[in-house]
């Protein structure tokens, strides 16, 4: 399948925060963005309710057997040619995957994974645990993405 996004990654990621943002403000929250720079561990913060969420965004792909694949990768140092560590809690409160051949957003919550694959059908082999099915991260609610307690 062709994408429809843009060529590059930065266009993609771009793309993939705009309708994001696009979405929280349509959700009723306020949307704040670093000021200056690339390299924080989060695109956005979410304001709502007096909640604040840090919100990684990641421009998901379809992949194959019908799987929505999203990277659960860091900030990439351009220079350097670096993909920093999988995304954990204490970088962001949620990644963010938004799939434009779907226009849907997906949550998810960072385990520190390199790599998130969301199914939208069983799999063949029948395996049970670890699936992760696609409808159960749909984005709907500011209530997704509010911040878990800390410990």
């Amino acid at each position: 399948m062709s994408s429809i996004l843009p060529g590059s990654t930065t266009q993609r990621g771009e793309l993939a925060e705009a309708m994001i943002a696009a979405k929280l403000i349509r959700m009723g929250a306020g949307v704040f963005t670093p000021a200056y720079g690339h390299d924080h561990p989060f695109d956005m913060i979410a304001h709502w309710d007096g909640f604040l969420s840090r919100i990684q965004v990641k421009a998901a792909r379809d992949g194959d057997g019908g799987s929505i694949l999203i990277n659960g990768q860091g900030v990439v140092d351009r220079a350097g040619g670096k993909q920093y560590p999988a995304i954990t809690t204490a970088d962001c409160d949620v990644i963010v995957g938004y799939n434009p051949e779907s226009d849907l957003a997906y949550v998810i919550r960072p385990v520190g994974k390199t790599r998130y694959q969301l199914r939208r059908t069983p799999p063949r082999n029948n395996q049970i645990i670890g699936i992760m099915y696609e409808a159960d991260f749909r984005f709907v609610s500011l209530e997704q993405i509010k911040p878990l307690a800390k410990a």
